[in-house]
């Protein structure tokens, strides 16, 4: 129907009979919902194998074959959560000077250093 809204994600119609997840004013179909946690999921285990390197959204996606969406809402996830930095440096991925996200701890626990020398 014309009033049904439309999920943010894969950008269809969420139809009455349709399992739904409310989130920030927004209706997401359930599946897209768990997608996007196994995005989250797949950054983060990305990210921790290389702690300390950020990756821009672009450079994520291509890496793990998500959608800019998938990976824009995997990184918007990952920014809520300790051990994960966002913020505006050179991407690894792409060398280009855009919002990236890092992995803040080692595979062993440790804190790594992001203050920048020189």
């Amino acid at each position: 129907m014309a009033d049904d809204p439309i999920c943010p994600m894969c950008r269809t119609r969420v139809a009455a009979s349709v399992p739904v997840l409310f989130e920030h004013g927004e209706v997401i179909h359930l599946d897209c919902h768990l997608g996007l946690l196994d995005a989250g999921g797949a950054i983060a285990r990305l990210l921790r194998t290389r702690p300390g390197h950020g990756l821009c959204t672009s450079c994520l996606a291509h890496a793990l074959g998500l959608t800019a969406g998938e990976a824009q809402a995997g990184v918007a996830r990952l920014r809520a959560l300790r051990g994960f930095e966002a913020r505006f440096d050179h991407c690894v991925g792409c060398g280009s000077r855009r919002q990236v996200v890092r992995a803040l701890r080692t595979p062993g626990g440790g804190v790594i250093s992001t203050t920048r020398t020189g």
